[in-house]
């Protein structure tokens, strides 16, 4: 499908003060021969996931870009279906995967909320992260809204969660790619989600969240449920 779409690929590896371990996978992937895309590496010492993305923004080159964490996986389709969607959008849209699939330490079956289909209630985003860290869009929408910087010893997180709403709230369309599937690892100890269990949202626009989910009851191009009044 990647040919027929007429897509290229580069595959950039934005390590965040790896350990030796994740260096041998890195260099590993760096001199894979034969690869269909081009493969970059750039480290950086941050500490911190919002920041690290960002420079894998900056530094990519394509119209759209694809965020996945180094330790999860995605459905063979995932990237080519989530540009289909995005190209035939009429509005500014962040692409997830339909359904996410937990496994490791814990497995579990959901599947992710679309603005589309009207089935997301802007109080939900605020009790829940509803999408995951997974997400396709074109580089200008990443360009526009960086993920804030979130200094994990302040306690504040997930970063993917807080991006979710500041997008939301600046009217930008969060919706599920069609049969697509993102494998989230779950450790049994350490790893981000048993910090992110931990840690609180940081300030949010919570009157424009509000002005959004008003502004958006009834529309025909997204749906964010309102609060009854």
């Amino acid at each position: 499908m990647r040919d027929e779409l007429g897509l290229t690929a580069e595959l950039l590896l934005v390590g965040d003060r790896v350990d030796a371990a994740t260096r041998v996978e890195v260099t590993r992937w760096e001199s894979m021969p034969n690869l269909p895309f081009a493969v970059r590496v750039i480290e950086v010492d941050l500490g911190e996931s919002g920041a690290a993305r960002n420079v894998g923004v900056s530094t990519a080159a394509g119209e759209f870009v694809a965020l996945v964490d180094g330790d999860d996986l995605v459905s063979v389709n995932y990237f080519a279906e989530a540009i289909t969607l995005l190209r035939r959008s009429e509005v500014e849209m962040v692409a997830h995967p339909q359904y996410v699939l937990s496994f490791g330490a814990r497995s579990l079956l959901w599947e992710v909320d679309s603005m589309l289909g009207g089935h997301v209630d802007y109080r939900d985003l605020l009790r829940h992260n509803l999408w995951p860290s997974s997400s396709v869009a074109r580089h200008a929408t990443y360009a526009r809204f960086p993920f804030r910087s979130l200094d994990p010893e302040l306690g504040y997180g997930p970063e993917d969660w807080v991006w979710n709403i500041d997008t939301v709230t600046a009217g930008i369309t969060h919706a599920s790619v069609p049969g697509t599937v993102f494998f989230y690892r779950v450790r049994s100890a350490g790893g981000v989600n048993h910090r992110h269990s931990r840690s609180l949202l940081p300030p949010i626009d919570l009157a424009g969240l509000g002005r959004v989910a008003k502004c958006c009851c009834g529309a025909g191009g997204r749906s964010l449920r309102c609060v009854a009044r």
